[in-house]
């Protein structure tokens, strides 16, 4: 609880410093969210082992028929997702 109270304390004193303080403080925490996004991908890429990969269409149909019924079940998905929100 005493941690949780001062760090809004912290964040409400930053924001009466005024808009320079915040937005400064805003772009420090932007950037430090961005970095893993940036980072981890870069370091893990000299760890990716192609021979991992497998085909995605293993059956002996076309790809437009296995893509086809991926987006039909998809949409009967989000069909089901908006017929139990509607009633909501």
């Amino acid at each position: 609880l005493c941690l949780e109270i001062s760090i809004l304390l912290i964040f409400t004193f930053l924001n009466l410093l005024g808009l320079k303080t915040s937005g400064g403080v805003e772009i420090v925490f932007t950037i430090l969210k961005i970095m893993p996004l940036i980072l981890l991908p870069l370091f893990c890429f000299f760890y990716f082992d192609y021979e991992n990969l497998m085909p995605l269409n293993t059956t002996n149909k076309s790809n437009f028929a296995v893509i086809n019924a991926a987006a039909v079940l998809a949409f009967w998905g989000f069909i089901g997702v908006e017929c139990a929100t509607t009633s909501a």
